[in-house]
């Protein structure tokens, strides 16, 4: 990171909004102990105070990977937030949070709508009435949203469209680490890792007891 609090907020053209998937804005930010919340520097539309909330007009997804907080949106009632966490804020739903004044928390986050988003972000995948995802801090897709911000930061208009294949990397690596996606697929997975171990040993014998115990 280049330093602790990095954001971009995108003007969108039409032409976007036709690709069915794009960025709305991005960023990341290191709240430390005792520092107000939100910092400044927000457009007013994304700005808010968390004695009244907010209602967004786009779909964001908030990464915490360090600290602990709250969160709260109409039909979800309070929630603690760790490090490990993530928020999924919909179009329309009213929502605050904050992180403990105690520890602080790192944040990231991307924000993004579109015809596509709207297929993507809908049960079975994700839901308003289940907000809060807990897949744990992983390193790589910490990197992935600063990686977002700092290519939008060198230059903000080089990318309208390819820029959505890394909120589509962002949302496919939410759903691999979450315990509900995972629990569905372990059976599935087994299955591909057992066609990927016939076509590259079609000649071989193959220990699927073996192949099983691994899964």
């Amino acid at each position: 990171m280049k330093n602790g609090n990095n954001f971009r907020y995108l003007p969108v053209l039409a032409i976007q909004r036709q690709w069915g998937l794009y960025l709305a804005d991005c960023g990341y930010t290191v709240i430390k102990q005792g520092t107000p919340y939100p910092p400044g520097g927000h457009p007013a539309a994304y700005d808010f105070t968390f004695d009244q909330g907010r209602v967004l007009t786009d779909y964001h997804v908030i990464y915490i990977t360090h600290g602990r907080g709250i969160f709260e949106a109409k039909g979800c009632s309070r929630k603690s937030i760790e490090a490990g966490d993530v928020m999924v804020l919909f179009p329309g739903i009213w929502h605050r949070y904050k992180p403990d004044p105690a520890t602080g928390w790192e944040e990231h986050w991307v924000g993004f709508n579109g015809s596509v988003a709207k297929q993507i972000m809908r049960p079975p995948f994700f839901s308003h009435k289940k907000p809060v995802r807990r897949i744990g801090v992983h390193e790589y897709l910490r990197q992935r949203f600063v990686s977002l911000v700092n290519d939008i930061d060198r230059n903000p208009a080089g990318a309208p469209f390819s820029s959505a294949a890394h909120i589509h990397e962002i949302l496919g690596l939410i759903q691999e680490r979450s315990p509900s996606i995972r629990a569905r697929t372990q059976g599935s997975n087994f299955v591909r890792e057992a066609q990927n171990q016939i076509l590259l040993n079609a000649t071989a014998l193959i220990d699927f007891a073996a192949l099983q115990a691994k899964s």
